[in-house]
């Protein structure tokens, strides 16, 4: 015969299980803010890192550009938005290249005789300024730039550089 005495039974009853969910919502409550923090805090480190290597690459770039100019290093044109124009000898041949930097709409771009090709991101990064000081020796550069996430600015950083122009052959 069947024991149907509910006493005996094991398992939780209502009152137990509804106490269990409103510790578990507590913790949640408490816990959730904590991890909010958290990821704010590793994007905001992903959004400096990603922005000092594309500012850091730019800067190396231009400093080895004019390090092994040729021609004379100038001002570019302001209504194309370059920075600076200059020539590169070519290795296999007399020739030079005509070389330019260039900031258009918050990206920086090296123009090789034609070919253009940006050198920093074009998605999270914005320069908002570049500034190649041509007229002493050293020159100086300095890229001041944001990371930006849906349009709204969340790091800013200045890197710049001092770069002695090579002379003679």
């Amino acid at each position: 015969m069947k024991n149907t005495d509910l006493k005996d039974d094991k398992g939780f009853t209502l009152v137990e299980m509804l106490v269990t969910f409103l510790i578990l919502g507590m913790l949640l409550t408490v816990l959730a803010p904590m991890l909010k923090v958290g990821r704010d805090t590793w994007n905001s480190g992903r959004a400096n890192i990603t922005l000092q290597e594309n500012l850091n690459f730019a800067l190396d770039f231009i400093s080895r550009e004019i390090r092994q100019a040729t021609g004379a290093v100038k001002p570019g044109n302001s209504s194309k938005n370059e920075l600076i124009s200059y020539q590169v000898d070519k290795v296999t041949s007399k020739e030079t290249d005509k070389r330019k930097i260039i900031l258009k709409n918050g990206i920086l771009y090296f123009n090789n005789n034609g070919s253009v090709a940006p050198l920093t991101s074009s998605n999270e990064v914005f320069i908002t300024s570049a500034v190649i000081n041509i007229s002493t020796q050293p020159f100086k550069i300095s890229l001041t730039g944001e990371f930006r996430k849906n349009g709204q600015p969340i790091s800013g950083l200045t890197v710049s550089s001092q770069v002695y122009k090579r002379t003679g052959s």
